[in-house]
């Protein structure tokens, strides 16, 4: 599942290098959703380019991602 906006971005470096508190409650949410059905979030973005977040799930139950 992939969700693209081409609004104004974010440091995504600087979100993973800020403290538990600081980092947006919507972002965790959604990590901890995806990680009890057995997915893996990614955040792609940076200042100027938009945001774009995949949810990979895998429904075949072959690959193991260490879980």
């Amino acid at each position: 599942i992939s969700v693209r906006d081409n609004g104004v971005g974010f440091d995504i470096s600087q979100y993973h290098a800020s403290n538990e508190s600081a980092r947006s409650l919507g972002i965790v949410g959604m990590h901890e959703r995806i990680a009890t059905n057995g997915g893996e979030l990614q955040i792609r973005s940076a200042p100027g380019t938009g945001t774009e977040i995949v949810a990979v799930f895998d429904i075949s139950g072959e690959l193991n991602h260490g879980h």
